[in-house]
Formats: C-alpha cells, sequence, structure tokens
C-alpha cells in the first residue's frame, strides 16, 4: 500500500487532466445538440435570448433569476450560433477547473500532497461531476464557484485574514455562486454570523470578514437592485415559493415527476389564472400556500422530511420513479438503470461515509475548514425543506471528496 501511496503522489497531474479532459470531451460530443435534462431547454432558452437581445428574461421581457449560468452558455451561441452542443463545449473549461480546485484545495486545507493527488484522480474520473458537467443547467458553474469561494474563504481563516485579496476572492466567489443558484445565497446568510461570532477575538480577521462578506454584499445587491428596476422585485429570484410548495403540498405527485406536479397545479382551483399575475407576485402566493400547508400538516411534514433526507443522501438514482422521456428529457442519457446503480454503488457509499468521517477527522486538526462543515449541513437542511433529490447533493461532493482524500490519504 505504501508503494501504491507514493506511485500515486508522484504521478504527474497533466496524466490526470487529460484522463478528465478525453472523458468530458467524449461524453460532451455523445450528448450532441438535444436536450436530456428538463431544466436545459430552461437555460437554453435564457441564454439565446440574451445573445440575441442581450435581456436576461423572455424577448424584450425581463426577469429575475441567477444569470451567471445563462450568460456564461451566451458567449458560446454569440460567437458560434445557439446549438446546445457549443454550450456543453464550453463547459469544458469549467469543467477542467473544478478537478484543479477540488485537487489544490485539498492538498492546502489538509497540507498533504498525497490527500491531493486522490482529490485529483477522483474527481477527474467521478462520473456525476462528467454527467452533470455536460448538461446545460447551473451545476458546473455553481460547483466551481462555491468550490473556489470555500477554498479561499477556509485558506483566509487558517492564515487569520493577512491576505485582503484572498478575502475579496472569497466573498466574489460565494456571492457569484449565489447569482448561479440562489440557494448559496441563503446558505451564506445563515454562515456569515456564525463566522463573524467564531472569529471574534481576532480584530484582523474580523477586519478581514468584513470586507469579504461587503464584497459578497455589494455583488448581490447589484444584481437584485437589477431586479428592482426591471423587473419591480427586489429578490434573487422567483422560483424559492413554487419549490417549497413542490416539497409540501404536492410533495407525492412530485415525487413520481416534477411535470407531474406542474399540471396538478396547474388544474387546482385556488391557483386559477395565477399564471397572468406578475412572478413576483406569483412567488408570495405559493410561499405563502406552502408555510399554510406547513402550519395545518406537521405530521405529514414530518413523514415528507424523513423521506426528503432518504432522497438526499441516496446512494443510487430511484428504480421506482418514472422519467418523462422526449425530445427535451432522457435523463439516463441511454444506459439502463441497472448500469446506473452499478456506477454509483461504485463511488457514492464510500465518498459519503468516508467522506463525512475524513471532513470530522480534519475539523478537529484544522479548525479553518468550519465553513466547508457548515456549508454541507445547511445545503441537506434546505433540500429537506423544499425539494429533495440526490443531483441536490451535487454541490457537495467536491468537499465530500477532500473529506474521503483526507482520510485515505492518513491511512496510506
Amino acid at each position: 500500500m505504501r508503494n501504491f501511496a507514493k506511485r500515486l503522489e508522484l504521478s504527474p497531474p497533466i496524466l490526470w487532466f487529460s484522463l478528465g479532459f478525453i472523458l468530458r470531451l467524449i461524453f460532451a460530443l455523445k450528448l450532441g445538440n438535444r436536450f436530456y435534462q428538463i431544466d436545459e431547454s430552461g437555460f437554453y432558452s435564457a441564454a439565446v435570448n440574451l445573445a440575441r437581445f442581450n435581456v436576461y428574461g423572455s424577448g424584450n421581457m425581463a426577469s429575475s433569476g441567477a444569470p451567471i449560468p445563462a450568460f456564461y452558455y451566451s458567449l458560446f451561441f454569440r460567437f458560434f450560433g445557439d446549438h446546445s452542443l457549443y454550450a456543453r463545449l464550453g463547459l469544458l473549461i469549467p469543467n477542467m477547473a473544478l478537478i484543479w480546485i477540488v485537487w489544490k484545495m485539498t492538498e492546502e486545507l489538509t497540507h498533504s500532497n498525497l490527500a491531493g493527488k486522490i482529490a485529483l484522480a477522483i474527481s477527474s474520473i467521478y462520473p456525476f461531476f462528467i454527467y452533470y458537467g455536460a448538461m446545460m443547467m447551473s451545476e458546473t458553474p455553481y460547483l466551481v464557484l462555491i468550490g473556489l469561494g470555500f477554498w479561499q474563504f477556509c485558506k483566509n481563516l487558517a492564515e487569520e485574514g493577512k491576505n485582503l485579496m484572498r478575502s475579496c476572492a472569497a466573498g466574489a466567489s460565494l456571492a457569484l455562486a449565489g447569482l448561479s443558484r440562489p440557494e448559496g445565497a441563503v446558505i451564506m446568510l445563515g454562515i456569515w454570523p456564525l463566522a463573524f461570532f467564531f472569529s471574534r477575538k481576532s480584530l484582523r480577521l474580523l477586519k478581514s470578514l468584513a470586507l469579504s462578506c461587503l464584497c459578497w454584499t455589494a455583488i448581490l445587491f447589484s444584481w437584485s437592485l437589477r431586479n428592482r428596476v426591471q423587473t419591480g422585485s427586489f429578490a434573487l429570484d422567483s422560483h424559492g415559493g413554487i419549490n417549497l410548495l413542490y416539497g409540501t403540498m404536492l410533495f407525492n405527485v412530485n415525487e413520481q415527476d416534477t411535470s407531474a406536479a406542474i399540471d396538478s397545479l396547474s388544474q387546482m382551483p385556488s391557483f386559477a389564472g395565477i399564471k397572468k399575475l406578475p412572478a413576483s407576485l406569483q412567488d408570495k402566493i405559493y410561499w405563502k400556500a406552502a408555510f399554510h400547508f406547513i402550519c395545518e400538516h406537521p405530521k405529514t411534514i414530518i413523514k415528507q422530511w424523513a423521506q426528503k433526507t432518504i432522497n438526499f443522501w441516496r446512494f443510487y438514482p430511484r428504480q421506482d420513479k418514472f422519467y418523462m422521456e422526449g425530445p427535451r428529457s432522457q435523463p439516463n442519457v441511454g444506459l439502463k438503470r441497472n448500469a446506473l446503480v452499478l456506477i454509483s454503488l461504485l463511488t457514492e457509499p464510500f465518498l459519503i461515509f468516508l467522506g463525512s468521517w475524513g471532513l470530522i477527522e480534519l475539523l478537529k486538526i484544522n479548525r479553518a475548514v468550519y465553513p466547508i462543515f457548515l456549508f454541507v449541513l445547511a445545503t441537506f437542511f434546505l433540500h429537506v425543506i423544499s425539494v429533495s433529490q440526490m443531483r441536490y447533493r451535487l454541490p457537495v461532493m467536491p468537499f465530500l471528496i477532500l473529506g474521503f482524500s483526507s482520510f485515505v490519504a492518513e491511512r496510506l
């Protein structure tokens, strides 16, 4: 085992980067121009609209939402045409950046070259990084920015706030992550106060955190102000209410398929004609209805939370779920379910259990990684409250890979 560890530690990084690039390129080319996840069509439409009209929305009508994925995909549509394959190939750039971030983050936070190489090897071939890395959705931009942000955040804590540029980089990355997926902004609302509390004995660190938080606030405030001017709503996004409604009142239907939940909602008399209202007003109605259901059905909600906990930490995709397939949806990309189960079982149980164990061990010797631990817990709890699927665990996987690599490196 020591010989294996030594060989792995001395393996050239270019070997793993080349392998990761080839796997991702082949998969992107295989997917081509059609859609495989229902959400892809929404991101595609937003990106094409940006490329054609320079407006984030529909036609000349602006809308609120997380703009980073659409802005990124629109760059490739502007230069090469509005074929989804160009966006998939464009995702190779952040995909390779994600591999590098997981590698260097692990190496620096564990102070172990071996742990870094283990993380590099895993992230190069991790099947769900490859799969979602080719899907034209928010996953890859969010993973890159949240990984970079928490890496710099933790490094800043370890250095007692010596590097002000690192403080700015952490705040900016975490803010852009929130503009890739709004849940990132919600989670940071809980982490910032805890970070200030835990750093209260160090004036220099408090100043550094204040600068980082200021950068984070300025970026998110700027986009919220744009939303207020162009859409009439100061909110970052207008989908929180509908998601909570799907995860509570329409939980059983949503467990079958999101499209079934959409159809069911449209047939409910209490929401008749709601689509004619402004998006911000729709969101308020959905929030109110969801909270009313939660208060009226506490036992049902607890049962739902238990089921959503299982959904979040699943080892492999559900076998009892009927997946809608058509021109805009083929989530299995042609693979049989048995193959998906096998691929998942080769990675998920080990990364979840040993990764969590490794993170706890690392937290004991390096207190500066506590924001990562908080992020993992917050992501889990947020989806237990709203909508939970195996897919929504992906943002915590770079950090579980970090923990797994630390765990294995210590034993080797």
